[in-house]
């Protein structure tokens, strides 16, 4: 769920020659979403955690990525591939990683550490 919910971000995304300084104003919303698919991070781990009214799922990428300038996220910020066969992705719900016990009103948060 967390991971779907970053890369959901895509649309936000401007995909020019200038990446970097054609969405610098919006990185809060998209930094998410560029991470997960720096191409040159090799390695990701991810935790979760159920609070008293949340959820909180992080992850850490190695080596990270969203470096700044136009060069960095042109050689490794891919625009989406059409003409290829659509894939079906299972995300795991949050549900599905962490224990059932104790009462939580549902709310998520999510984060994406470099």
């Amino acid at each position: 769920m967390a991971v779907k919910a970053w890369y959901d971000k895509n649309v936000l995304y401007k995909f020019t020659s200038t990446p970097y300084t054609d969405n610098r104003g919006q990185t809060s919303e998209i930094g998410a979403f560029t991470q997960v698919v720096w191409a040159s991070t090799a390695q990701v781990g991810c935790g979760a955690a159920r609070g008293t009214n949340c959820y909180v799922v992080s992850c850490r990428y190695a080596p990270p990525g969203n470096i700044i300038g136009d060069s960095y996220y042109l050689a490794n910020v891919f625009p989406p591939v059409t003409n290829r066969r659509s894939l079906e992705v299972d995300f795991a719900s949050v549900d599905d990683v962490l224990p059932t016990s104790g009462d939580s009103d549902g709310g998520v948060v999510i984060t994406s550490v470099a």
